[in-house]
């Protein structure tokens, strides 16, 4: 069953120009992108740095104001939610940043940290919020709670951190959680720990999950679904089997011939991809990716590709497909 539909959802930003600079220019974050989320799917936004994920990411959570589509969260449009509906919404959806060493408040201690979206959201008296985080830290395997509650954040490790910080998602009960990058500033041995812990609240409460990251062994272990995302738009989507397996689009195939094979007698053959990552202001037309793809053609550079059902809902923005 569908939880999250986005429909030609835009952000722009914005370019402040010089004094003699008539034209207006925009920064096309997310640019007209489409997609949709079952309940309790784990979905993958994957791509380089700069690509707009993150801002995706925050758009599903209204941190960030569209500036056109729309969002649908089982069924209701949240995309111009307001005043107390906004506050309302925010009850069912949380989000884990990043680095776990700055979205967490250095004079909080661990209590008033997880306590906070109930006090934001006035649930509970002082007595059963306390409860509350106990049970939350509980549930995020920081045992026992009482060890945790009265320390601050810079007496934790790093995958403790990030643990209080899905502790502080899930106090509240939300039905959706976007992780963004919620592993990459952790150390690859603890990893692991903090995505099973993941997979496990999925199962355990029912959770849907977006889960933003730009490393594709990641989004194997961890989606369901993996779309990809280049200066953006979605240029590839699918289920992560079928797209890891079988990926169509130039970019993906790049993407992945990057990813390290453990075994070292297995020779992978490495595309190359021209250049760096061009600018998001301002894009000139067709498609993205063609400045950097070896296999451009002219259409390419003048009309942007529609996305394609290759089989399997397996879409594909490309004129090579």
């Amino acid at each position: 069953m569908e939880l999250i539909r986005a429909e030609n959802l835009r952000k722009l930003f914005p370019v402040r120009g010089g004094f003699f600079e008539r034209q207006p220019r925009y920064v096309h974050a997310v640019d007209d992108i489409d997609f949709s989320i079952e309940k309790e799917e784990i979905f993958g936004l994957a791509g380089e740095s700069g690509c707009g994920k993150t801002t995706a990411s925050k758009l599903l959570v209204r941190l960030v104001e569209p500036t056109s589509g729309e969002i649908y969260l089982d069924g209701q449009d949240i995309a111009h939610l307001e005043g107390r509906e906004l506050k309302e919404f925010r009850k069912n959806v949380q989000m884990v940043f990043q680095d776990p060493y700055e979205s967490l408040n250095p004079r909080f201690n661990i209590l008033d940290t997880i306590a906070e979206p109930l006090i934001v959201q006035s649930i509970g008296t002082i007595e059963e919020r306390e409860e509350m985080v106990h049970k939350a830290l509980e549930t995020v395997e920081l045992r026992p709670a009482e060890d945790f509650v009265f320390r601050f954040p810079h007496e934790l490790s790093g995958g403790q951190r990030q643990r209080v910080a899905v502790a502080r998602a899930l106090v509240i009960e939300p039905t959706f959680i976007v992780a963004d990058e919620p592993v990459s500033m952790l150390d690859v041995s603890i990893r692991a720990g903090v995505m099973n812990l993941m997979l496990e609240l999925r199962e355990k409460f029912g959770l849907t999950f977006v889960f933003v990251t730009h490393d594709l062994a990641v989004s194997r272990y961890m989606c369901d679904h993996i779309a990809i995302m280049y200066l953006g738009k979605i240029v590839e989507i699918a289920e992560t089997e079928e797209l890891i397996g079988n990926p169509q689009h130039p970019y993906t195939k790049a993407l992945l011939s990057a990813v390290p094979v453990p075994d070292p007698t297995e020779r992978r053959k490495r595309i190359d991809i021209i250049g760096g990552v061009s600018a998001a202001i301002s894009p000139p037309p067709g498609c993205r990716f063609a400045p950097r793809c070896p296999y451009a053609m002219d259409i390419c550079r003048k009309e942007d590709p529609q996305p394609k059902d290759v089989g399997g809902h397996h879409f594909v923005s490309c004129y090579l497909v």
